[in-house]
């Protein structure tokens, strides 16, 4: 099938497979797919509006090039899309510094040609560090319910 639209596979799982979706060089959106044993679901992102034509368009794409590649449609049960309408506003990345060594020789400090979109976060547990206070406060609590500070008899 001929189509404007392309894919680029950024994840892939036993059981999953992340696609980013570009049209031209402008990229549309992102899609999720899960594997079931008889069933397939996927989110879809698109980060502006389609006509409902080039949505087809685009979901005929995915269910030939992808979903059908795990599953035909006989062999499925169901095959469910979900369609969203947003865009990124902040992309969190946890690595460890080895990864970042790897193949780098020499210091490249020319990092011109990266989009960032949005905050780049390296340190995930101090993002997360007041939820993780309250969780601990959460979990001083016995099973009556009570705090582990109550002085009730």
């Amino acid at each position: 099938m001929e189509t404007r639209y392309r894919l680029s596979r950024i994840l892939r799982t036993l059981s999953s497979e992340v696609y980013v979706i570009w049209e031209a060089e402008s990229r549309l959106g992102q899609v999720d797919f899960h594997f079931g044993s008889e069933t397939i679901q996927a989110t879809l992102i698109l980060e502006h509006d389609l006509p409902l034509s080039e949505e087809r368009e685009l979901l005929a794409l995915l269910e030939d090039d992808v979903a059908s590649s795990h599953l035909n449609r006989y062999q499925r049960a169901d095959y469910v899309v979900h369609v969203y309408g947003g865009h990124e506003i902040n992309r969190y990345v946890e690595t460890s510094d080895e990864l970042h060594d790897i193949g780098d020789d020499e210091e490249d400090d020319d990092d011109d040609d990266e989009e960032v979109i949005g905050h780049e976060v390296d340190d995930l547990d101090g993002l997360f560090a007041d939820d993780l206070e309250e969780d601990e406060d959460e979990d001083d609590d016995d099973e009556d319910g009570r705090s582990a500070n109550d002085d009730r008899d």
